[in-house]
């Protein structure tokens, strides 16, 4: 990631977003929304997988 590349979290950068994500997502969609996920997957995991999965798929098709 060059557009972080003179800041001092760059190395951690990609860890820190999806995980702040999946924090957000977990305390709107689980506290604030009350929505119930019928899954044998922890909520936490679950928006994790997506927020990851998302973020893959937005950064290949921008690259295109």
């Amino acid at each position: 990631m060059t557009l972080y590349n003179q800041t001092i979290l760059d190395p951690f950068w990609i860890v820190i977003t999806p995980i702040t994500q999946t924090v957000i997502y977990t305390m709107m969609f689980g506290n604030i929304f009350s929505i119930s996920d019928n899954t044998r997957i922890p909520s936490i995991l679950f928006y994790l997988l997506g927020s990851v999965t998302w973020a893959y798929f937005s950064q290949s098709v921008i690259k295109i």
